[in-house]
C-alpha cells in the first residue's frame, strides 16, 4: 500500500495483493519511521455509510464501506473517491485506487501491479 498526501488530500494506491487482503481481512497496516517515531497508515473496509478519514495517535487511518470494497474486485473500476466535510468545514479528497504498472519502464518490482488499462494504447 503506498499512500501521498498533498494538501487536503489522501490518496491510497493498492496492489493486487493488497486488495485480495482487504477484501479477506477487511484491513491493511503500513508504516514510515521517522528516527524512532513511526506514521501508521491504515485502511479499514466494514460497515460504514462512506469513506472517512481520521488521525489520532501517530495514525492516519482511512475506513471505506465493504460494498465499495467488493465492487473494486469484482469490477474494472479504478478506485473508490470521496470528499469528507470535516467538523471545521474544510474538505478532505479520499482516493483509494488500484496500483496500475507505469506505461514506461522503471527499475521498480511491478509483477504485483495491475495492468494498466492504457497499456498498447497511449506511449509517454
Amino acid at each position: 500500500m503506498k499512500i501521498r498526501l498533498l494538501n487536503q488530500s489522501i490518496r491510497l494506491r493498492i496492489s493486487k495483493k493488497d486488495l485480495a487482503e482487504l477484501d479477506k481481512n477487511g484491513k491493511l497496516s503500513s508504516f514510515t519511521e521517522f528516527g524512532g517515531n513511526k506514521l501508521y497508515y491504515t485502511l479499514h473496509s466494514g460497515e460504514v455509510p462512506q469513506p472517512q478519514a481520521s488521525f489520532a495517535h501517530n495514525t492516519i487511518r482511512v475506513d471505506v464501506p465493504r460494498s465499495a470494497v467488493e465492487n473494486l474486485v469484482r469490477s474494472n473500476l479504478v478506485g473508490i473517491f470521496h470528499k469528507q466535510v470535516l467538523k471545521s468545514g474544510a474538505i478532505i479528497s479520499i482516493k483509494l485506487e488500484k496500483d496500475y504498472k507505469c506505461l514506461t519502464m522503471r527499475n521498480e518490482d511491478e509483477s504485483d501491479l495491475f495492468i494498466n488499462p492504457n497499456e498498447g494504447k497511449i506511449t509517454c
